[in-house]
Formats: structure tokens, C-alpha cells, sequence
């Protein structure tokens, strides 16, 4: 065989449009291409342009890059929270092509496709198995879309009525006016207040817990115990126990900031200079005793808010007793009307009839219990 001839086409090869007949000649291959492939690759191409993936439309793209660009676009415009790269790039390598299905396939689980896809499908252009997954894709992007259009269009709304009004919507000056001296009252009420202080520079604890109930202390707020009792219980009863060593020991680092006591005790120990000690101990005491009434307070405070929680549930479940004892009294009242409307209707003789058929009824529950009695 010549070397030439050794490199014609030979027949039966797919990939190529001519081949080799048994008289020599080159002929033009039969394509045969799947109908219901076509169909499917049609209803894809539909389905992206109507979802508004337009550049399905471009005629110089090929098949791969218009079903696996359209899924790309798909999956970017659900906006999931996916730690995947999906880059779409035209006329890629095959390299790239390989990679680029494998993510895709591995990204569909994660967005809870009920459909499964291999990537050599993809890559096959198998579009029988690549339709269902299109149009679940386009359906989770259309629903997307349409939410957050919705929050946009109320974001937008929003923007609008802070910074502009329309001119039969403008606000009441005067009655904001009024209001705002109400309104920052109410704030500065309410607003929290720093009541003790820490004295000189102490190194703070490193245990968080610690610096957390001393900040909460310096605004009022007495440090309790850690209790093992779990959140639930803790609501039912409402009852939390103050740390009173751990009072008296925040009491000792902090000065107060109220009107009673604004000098700390080293400051008037310094001013005056004579029997610091005395006046140390003076503050000290006035401070702790200041700290343990305020304390007080706050205990009955929550004792007597424990016991309103205490009978008002008591009260409920009283109300609710009440309510089914009336139930049973309005059904007893419904059945001795009916049983007297049914005596109305008898003769006399069915009424003697009926008082003889209850003293027989009675002897014989009586009977009965004599029986089980011996």
C-alpha cells in the first residue's frame, strides 16, 4: 500500500464528512443525527432565552458553550453561598471544559437539585439529562429574581420616604416640634447610668466573666451566682440569688459617682492629710452601706416581682377551674331540662310507672353493693 493511500479516510469514520467506498471513490458520509436530542437541545435554548439569557441566541457560539454558559448564569443568579469558582469563558480548552462541569456538578447537591447530572454528560452534550436540571435552574433563578426585585423595590421605597415626601404627605412641624423635647426626655431617662466607678489603675481580670459582671456593676446591676439550673427552669421560678461576697468585693475597687459620694476615699485622704486611715475606713463603710441598701431594694424589688408572677399564674389556673366547672354545670342544666320536658310529655300512669322502675333500680344498686360488701 502507498504511503498516501495509507492516510486517506477510512470508511466508516464519524468524524469525518467523506469517506472511502468499496469502488474507491470518496463519498459523502450519512449524518445521523437524534431527533429527540434536537428537541431537547431546542426546549434548553427556550427555556435560557426566556429565563433572559440572551446570549443563547448568538448563532457563532457552540451548543457546549450556550447549555453550560446558560447553567453558569443560572447558578450566579440564585446567589447562593457557595465557596465555588464558576468562571465561564467561550471557545475553552478541554481542560478547562472538564474542570469547569466537574464544579458544576459538584455545586448542584449543595443547592439541593432534586436532579442528578454526571459530567461526562455534560461534556456529551447528553441533553435528555440535561434538560430537567436546566429547568429546575431556571425556575430557582426566576424565584430568586422575583424576590429580590421585591426587596429591592421596598428598599427603594424606603430610601425615598427618609429623604423625600410627597407634597400631601408632608409632616406636622409643629407637632414634631412638640414632641421632640417628650422624646429626648424619655431617652435620657432611660438611657443607662454609671453609678460606681473603679479606683486608681488596677490591672483588669482575665477572666471574662469577672469583667463582665464588674462592668455590670459599675451600672447598677448586683453579680449573681452561677447556677447549673437550665434557662427553662430559671424562668419558671424567676428567682436569681445576688452574690453578696462578690458585692462586698467589687465594693471595695469602686467609688460611687451619685451626689452622695463623689470623692473616692484615696482623694480624701490625700486632701486632708491627717487620720488618713480613719477616713478611709469612713468612706469605706459609708460606701458598703450605700451599696447594700441600693442592694436591698433591688432584692425585694424581685421578690415581690416573683411572687406577682407566682399568683398570677395561680389566678389563671384558678379562672381556668371556674370556666370547666361552668361547662359542666351548663351541660347538668341541659340534661335535667331535657328529662323534664320528657316527664311533661308522660301520662300519669307512666309517671307512677317510672317511680316504680327508680325504686326498683335503687334496690337493686343497693342489693349489689351488699353482695360485694360480704
Amino acid at each position: 500500500m502507498a504511503f498516501k493511500d495509507a492516510l486517506k479516510p477510512k470508511a466508516g469514520s464519524k468524524h469525518l464528512s467523506t469517506i472511502i467506498n468499496a469502488e474507491g471513490q470518496s463519498v459523502q458520509a450519512e449524518s445521523r443525527e437524534d431527533e429527540l436530542q434536537k428537541i431537547k437541545y431546542s426546549e434548553i435554548i427556550e427555556l435560557l432565552i426566556g429565563a433572559g439569557y440572551y446570549r443563547a441566541k448568538i448563532k457563532g457560539l457552540s451548543e457546549f458553550d450556550k447549555v453550560v454558559g446558560g447553567m453558569s448564569w443560572c447558578i450566579d443568579v440564585c446567589k447562593m453561598d457557595l465557596d465555588v469558582d464558576i468562571l465561564f469563558q467561550e471557545n475553552s480548552t478541554i481542560g478547562q471544559k472538564i474542570a469547569l462541569t466537574e464544579k458544576i456538578v459538584a455545586v448542584l447537591p449543595k443547592m439541593k437539585c432534586p436532579h442528578s447530572i454526571e459530567p461526562h454528560q455534560i461534556q456529551g452534550l447528553d441533553f435528555i439529562n440535561i434538560l430537567p436540571v436546566m429547568e429546575w435552574l431556571v425556575k430557582q433563578s426566576n424565584q430568586n429574581r422575583s424576590e429580590r426585585g421585591d426587596y429591592l423595590r421596598q428598599y427603594a421605597v424606603h430610601q425615598f420616604d427618609m429623604h423625600y415626601c410627597f407634597p400631601n404627605e408632608k409632616p406636622n412641624q409643629n407637632f414634631i416640634l412638640r414632641s421632640l423635647p417628650n422624646i429626648t426626655a424619655v431617652q435620657n431617662k432611660y438611657r443607662p447610668h454609671r453609678r460606681f466607678k473603679r479606683v486608681g489603675s488596677q490591672t483588669p481580670s482575665s477572666d471574662i466573666y469577672a469583667r463582665v459582671q464588674s462592668t455590670l456593676f459599675e451600672y447598677g446591676h448586683a453579680p449573681i451566682h452561677k447556677d447549673e439550673k437550665s434557662d427553662d427552669e430559671k424562668s419558671e421560678t424567676g428567682d436569681e440569688v445576688i452574690d453578696e461576697d462578690k458585692v462586698k468585693q467589687l465594693s471595695k475597687n469602686m467609688m460611687a459617682t451619685t451626689g452622695d459620694a463623689q470623692i473616692a476615699s484615696k482623694a480624701v485622704s490625700s486632701i486632708v492629710g491627717l487620720k488618713a486611715d480613719e477616713i478611709v475606713s469612713a468612706a469605706e463603710s459609708y460606701f458598703t452601706l450605700v451599696s447594700q441598701s441600693e442592694l436591698g431594694e433591688e432584692n425585694e424589688k424581685k421578690r415581690q416581682k416573683s411572687k406577682e408572677t407566682a399568683l398570677l399564674r395561680e389566678k389563671a389556673k384558678i379562672e381556668a377551674e371556674i370556666e370547666e366547672a361552668k361547662l359542666k354545670l351548663s351541660k347538668l342544666e341541659r340534661k335535667r331540662n331535657f328529662r323534664e320536658k320528657k316527664e311533661a310529655g308522660l301520662s300519669d300512669q307512666e309517671k307512677s310507672m317510672v317511680k316504680d322502675l327508680e325504686t326498683k333500680l335503687l334496690l337493686i344498686d343497693s342489693l349489689v353493693e351488699r353482695e360485694n360488701q360480704f
